[in-house]
């Protein structure tokens, strides 16, 4: 059978259409030689910029985390201790760092001429605030007969540890006449007279040599 004039031969197969060549990417410049390799590691370098630019940001946050964590907590302040220079107690015997009303006072109607009773209450008002115990005389505890041993002592007269004992010495003074330096015995107990009705003495456990204001009925004794 033949083919029509001018026109294709059924029998033979179509001949092969030629493709057009790939076109270059649209930042391809003319004039660029790039080759396969070339494009290849220009998509591997894309793709890893593509990855450290999602990973960076979490390490710096796990950073800074872990710089909270481990950072040391901060050193508590140290605090500074008041002094206190001992004087007077409360009744707990320990010191409380504070004089007194009546003991100032009494420190300044005690005579400071020099003589005998100026220097047993200068002895006996420097033990204000020491505490009380049972048969001690000095120097850091006292009961009330071993307030006024030490402090006779101090112009050579020398008591007996005991309060009757005490109270038998010297010469009975009526109130009215009683001066500092004077020795009130009560039942008992006996203390040291300052003046305008204030006494020094160590009363009972629990309480520390105080000064206080006379109270009762004492007798008193002369023995300066």
């Amino acid at each position: 059978m033949l083919a029509a004039v001018g026109g294709p031969d059924p029998t033979r197969p179509a001949a092969p259409v030629e493709q057009p060549a790939a076109l270059p990417p649209a930042n391809y410049a003319v004039g660029n030689s790039l080759d396969d390799r070339d494009l290849a590691d220009m998509h591997r370098a894309a793709r890893a910029a593509a990855r450290a630019s999602t990973t960076s940001a979490p390490a710096v946050v796990v950073a800074e985390q872990t710089r909270q964590v481990s950072a040391p907590p901060p050193a508590p302040a140290r605090k500074t201790a008041k002094k206190t220079s001992p004087s007077t107690t409360k009744s707990t015997g320990k010191s409380t760092g504070r004089v007194s009303r009546s003991t100032r006072a009494a420190a300044a109607a005690a005579p400071a001429d020099g003589s005998r009773a100026s220097v047993v209450i200068a002895y006996a008002l420097a033990q204000v605030g020491k505490p009380y115990v049972f048969g001690a005389s000095g120097p850091n505890a006292y009961d009330c007969s071993g307030l006024l041993k030490a402090a006779f002592a101090r112009v050579g007269i020398h008591l007996y540890h005991k309060s009757d004992a005490i109270a038998a010495r010297g010469r009975p003074v009526a109130r009215s006449q009683w001066q500092p330096g004077d020795v009130l015995a009560w039942p008992g107990h006996v203390a040291l007279y300052l003046g305008n009705g204030q006494i020094v003495h160590a009363s009972r456990r629990g309480v520390p040599v105080k000064v206080a204001s006379v109270y009762g009925a004492p007798v008193g004794r002369r023995l300066l």
